[in-house]
């Protein structure tokens, strides 16, 4: 076999890694925990605010058959103990569910049960150090474009009229950076050896 056809071959096995380390994948938050897929896990947390400007007060996730929501009961007037919340994801409290991953992703999209048009929600991600929100939503699924990296997530819901559960979220792993510099130097190789021909 000649070195031509060799180095292809080496060139053609490293794409095939790298279109694999992209693949997308799922988080199935309509199964059991822990959520861990393509090597990822997503552990989930929520807190809720009853009253704005005061501090935010961790919150019960819940799951259902649909997905994830969050508990935050409230009683009185300006109390969050008690029992007026849903056990979804909305505004009746001011409400925010976190995704923190194991390594960082892309996110793709995410998809929500029971969401209607006058569902809106805000969409925030860690951008390396600070929260950046990005395009508020009111769709199903909320694609995102760009598609950013990151390795945490926030939806924040302080609309009354919102109530809905987070069934799912699509990602993919990006190529690390090892991986595109291997293939730059396989094709500097193959550059130099068309060059002495």
């Amino acid at each position: 076999m000649s070195l031509r056809k060799k180095l292809l071959g080496v060139v053609v096995a490293a794409a095939t890694i790298t279109v694999g380390a992209a693949n997308a994948a799922t988080f199935d938050f309509t199964s059991a925990a822990p959520f861990t897929a393509a090597g990822v896990t997503a552990t989930v947390t929520g807190e809720r605010n009853c009253i704005f400007g005061a501090d935010w007060d961790p919150a019960t996730v819940t799951q259902e058959a649909d997905g994830l929501g969050l508990l935050s009961a409230q009683t009185g007037l300006f109390s969050c103990a008690g029992g007026f919340d849903s056990a979804e994801l909305d505004g009746q409290i001011n409400e925010r569910m976190n995704f923190s991953f194991s390594e960082g992703i892309t996110l793709l999209s995410i998809t929500f049960n029971n969401i209607d048009d006058d569902d809106p929600y805000r969409v925030f991600v860690d951008d390396g150090g600070s929260l950046t929100e990005v395009t508020p939503g009111d769709t199903n699924p909320y694609v995102f474009s760009p598609e950013p990296e990151t390795d945490f997530l926030r939806l924040l819901v302080t609309d009354n009229a919102s109530a809905f559960r987070v069934t799912s979220i699509d990602f993919a792993v990006p190529l690390p950076a090892a991986g595109w510099m291997l293939l730059a130097g396989l094709g500097g190789i193959a550059a130099m050896k068309r060059r002495r021909k």
